[in-house]
């Protein structure tokens, strides 16, 4: 169903409160699914199947994730990244070997023997620490070494949140079979402002947040493979 019909439904059973809340509410709700690490939520760049370069200067080692455009239903909206899930580089393609560290090594898939490609054949993390956004400051990195300037060489790859739920109007990011825990959040904090407690609430977090965090870890999915370090 629409935003729209969800807030109506909610609307109906919870009278008192002002459809502005309610989709408050909502807009809270689907935050706390869509925060979650499944690989569904991954972000990946849609004409090149990875996720995204950053570009980086020489003695800056403090990175703000840049915002990313996705399309809903044929309309793009603005979105940045709520958590960044890992850094790293493709080892095939790469110039500086002079840096003191590299992290876990990984492939997606097994080799194919008849294939000519030289790139993206092998990756490596890059160790950083990651810090997730706020309501003031951006999602962010901060690499343990100087990376110099680079334009093509270090992926991000992170969880997006989604478009915030400032009208109706506004597309709903999680499948409809899941609108239910939406409700149940929404209800659920209106008992909790009400009441001081409530069931509801606690039934979306320990009953419908792990639920959806496994059903979006399925479908087809590539998933990283650690590759033991080679040293010759």
């Amino acid at each position: 169903m629409s935003t729209r019909t969800l807030v109506a439904d909610i609307e109906y059973l919870q009278q008192k409160w002002s459809r502005a809340k309610i989709l408050g509410f909502v807009n809270e709700g689907q935050n706390r699914l869509r925060e979650l690490d499944c690989l569904q939520h991954h972000y990946l760049v849609p004409t090149t199947g990875f996720p995204p370069l950053l570009t980086t200067t020489a003695a800056d080692l403090d990175y703000d994730i840049p915002d990313v455009s996705i399309d809903i239903g044929g309309t793009d909206y603005t979105v940045k990244a709520q958590r960044v899930l890992k850094v790293f580089v493709d080892v095939t393609n790469y110039s500086n070997y002079n840096l003191r560290w590299m992290g876990e090594p990984f492939i997606y898939g097994a080799y194919n023997p008849y294939s000519t490609a030289t790139t993206k054949l092998s990756f490596s993390e890059v160790p950083v620490q990651s810090q997730e956004l706020t309501g003031q400051n951006s999602a962010k990195i901060t690499f343990r070494e100087d990376q110099g300037a680079t334009t093509d060489q270090i992926y991000t790859e992170f969880i997006i949140r989604p478009p915030q739920l400032t009208t109706v109007n506004i597309p709903l990011m999680v499948p409809e079979r899941w609108e239910l825990a939406l409700m149940e959040y929404a209800i659920g904090k209106i008992e909790y402002f009400d009441l001081g407690k409530s069931e509801r609430l606690n039934s979306f977090f320990d009953y419908w947040m792990p639920l959806y965090a496994e059903a979006m870890d399925g479908g087809a999915q590539s998933k990283d493979k650690f590759t033991p370090i080679r040293v010759s």
